[in-house]
């Protein structure tokens, strides 16, 4: 498949996912400069997060984070789908150079801190409650200002 703008193959791999839950456009600055090509988009997907350049939606990174096999199980024996026991990245917010990603992880929120320029990194995990919703069917919105 290929049409005038763009070639199947320059697109990040996973292209026939199709639980992308969330998007965030990240400008950076360096040094009181807007660089163009630094200019990164993230988007948060069912058990991973995937950071994309924004010409050609090419895969940068990917960063696996499913929900643990124990939080699945005890998520499925309280009645949820096993579908919806996953982790779904619902939240997803930038902070200086760093990322908060926030996932329903098997209806038990849970948030990460990581570095935007390298998503696989965890530098702190955070309880999700209050933050992101349990339910993956739920929507959310998010905004931190410079004080949080």
């Amino acid at each position: 498949f290929q049409n005038k703008y763009c070639f199947w193959n320059q697109l990040f791999e996973n292209w026939l996912i199709s639980c992308f839950s969330q998007l965030l456009v990240q400008k950076v600055i360096k040094n009181g400069n807007l660089f163009n090509a630094l200019f990164l988009k993230f988007s948060g997907a069912r058990d991973s997060l995937y950071r994309l350049s924004l010409e050609g939606l090419t895969k940068l990174e990917k960063a696996e984070w499913p929900a643990k096999q124990d939080k699945i199980s005890l998520c499925i024996t309280k009645g949820q789908s096993e579908k919806d026991c996953r982790n779904f990245v619902k939240v997803l917010v930038s902070h200086n150079d760093q990322l908060l990603a926030c996932g329903t992880y098997s209806f038990s929120p849970k948030c990460s801190w990581r570095p935007i320029e390298a998503i696989r990194q965890v530098t702190e995990y955070v309880d999700g409650r209050g933050k992101c919703p349990y339910n993956p069917r739920a929507n959310a919105s998010a905004y931190m200002n410079r004080w949080t």
